[in-house]
């Protein structure tokens, strides 16, 4: 006696339709999971990235005043305490969202000032560059023995 391979499988219209509808729906469970999963590791993620910053040899610890800081970092630490909690283990995608949201509305201003900081001796250089350029075409334009005063022509 041989077992069948397969059982006999309803294929009519409807039926077909309903596994369409029931593999769609499975499909979009799985990518909302991965999303989520996702959502919560970048809360993870920017938590400890961020902690590192701001901690006492941090690199943005000079961006951002000490009353600040520490209260940044407690956040960081209720944070850090809820991912771990029984309630972000039922919270949705857009929980996690949200709370990475509300930590870099507090960290994105130092960020900035700590990227500012960084850039300015390159954004210097190039004025000077734009200032020389200008100055050298201007007296290029403008012959020495008219240029009188700071300004003035001759």
């Amino acid at each position: 006696h041989q077992t069948p391979l397969y059982n006999k499988i309803d294929s009519s219209e409807a039926s077909l339709t309903k596994a369409f509808e029931d593999e769609a729906q499975m499909k979009a469970a799985d990518t909302y999971q991965r999303e989520r999963a996702d959502s919560l590791n970048a809360l993870e993620s920017y938590v400890y990235d961020s902690r590192e910053k701001l901690d006492e040899y941090g690199k943005l610890k000079e961006f951002v005043t000490d009353d600040v800081r520490v209260q940044i970092l407690e956040d960081l630490e209720v944070a850090e305490g809820w991912i771990y909690s029984e309630e972000a283990e039922e919270a949705a995608k857009s929980t996690f969202v949200e709370k990475k949201d509300a930590l870099f509305a507090k960290i994105g201003p130092i960020q900035a000032r700590y990227l500012e900081s960084e850039n300015r001796p390159v954004y210097i250089d190039r004025l000077k560059e734009t200032i020389l350029k200008y100055k050298v075409q201007l007296d290029q334009t403008i012959p020495a023995d008219r240029v009188c005063g700071r300004f003035g022509l001759v």
